[in-house]
């Protein structure tokens, strides 16, 4: 009974090795075709999950070293993939330090205030309509609106395993945009959960999903989606059509009408 085990331990020491090893080599290894894409692309994402596959392989491994060059190999091999999957996480501060200049450069150091945005938003009513008071009053209420909770850092180790609380807004479905040749072209709105009369108008972010332009659909990034419009954004995820039955900028067309939309 206890070898039974022992091989069965090693069988599965030997597995979560080899997928972990697989998976982790996507991050630092260019894919050489379309189809392994997904890997290069999803393996960065689900790194702090190979850590923990890589650290179990290491941990099995460490039980069969003195007694097989083959987990001494294992062994080997799974700390370099532990060395490997921590690249994402070790890279972050410098990426988001990076995305937060770009977007103070951009769009001014409170970028990231949503009752400061509110206001830009109506400031022009206000000033076409000339009145004074409605200028004061747009600069009041930029200073009385409270800001929706924001995440407390930008990236939460513990977030990454047990994802992040959604919270409920409103979602409206299948709004009918176009339908270039046939295709019916549809938006989804989502928006913060009460309609709030001070405030008005919300900034608005649109959402055009991945998929290389052949494949997906606008509810494909509903979480982030929602997580977004619940701190006081509105969110409109569109679409588009397909390739390679509908060739570029075919694609790129059906994003221009549904901003112009």
């Amino acid at each position: 009974m206890l070898n039974v085990l022992n091989a069965l331990l090693r069988g599965l020491s030997l597995l979560i090795f080899g997928v972990a090893f697989f998976l982790t080599i996507w991050i630092v290894v260019p894919a050489p075709t379309f189809a392994l894409l997904p890997l290069g692309v999803g393996a960065p994402e689900v790194s702090p999950w190979l850590i923990v596959a890589n650290a179990i392989a290491a941990l099995l491994a460490l039980r069969y070293v003195r007694k097989s060059w083959l987990f001494r190999v294992v062994l080997a091999c799974s700390l370099f993939s532990l060395t490997i999957s921590t690249l994402p996480l070790r890279q972050f501060p410098t990426a988001n330090q990076q995305a937060t200049k770009s977007m103070e450069t951009a769009f001014g150091t409170d970028y990231s205030s949503v009752s400061r945005l509110n206001a830009l938003l109506r400031l022009p009513i206000a000033l076409a309509k000339g009145s004074k008071d409605q200028i004061t009053s747009v600069a009041v209420d930029e200073a009385s609106v409270p800001e929706p909770p924001m995440r407390s850092k930008p990236f939460v180790l513990l977030d990454a395993f047990r994802g992040i609380p959604e919270q409920p807004v409103r979602t409206t479905a299948g709004i009918a945009v176009a339908a270039p040749n046939g295709v019916p072209l549809t938006l989804t709105a989502y928006q913060p959960p009460q309609v709030d009369k001070q405030v008005g108008l919300y900034p608005t972010i649109v959402v055009i999903y991945g998929g290389a332009w052949q494949r997906g659909s606008p509810n494909d990034d509903a979480p982030f989606s929602r997580y977004i419009a619940a701190r006081g954004y509105t969110v409109v995820a569109i679409d588009y059509r397909h390739a390679p039955q509908y060739r570029f900028p075919a694609q790129l067309e059906d994003v221009k009408t549904a901003l112009a939309y």
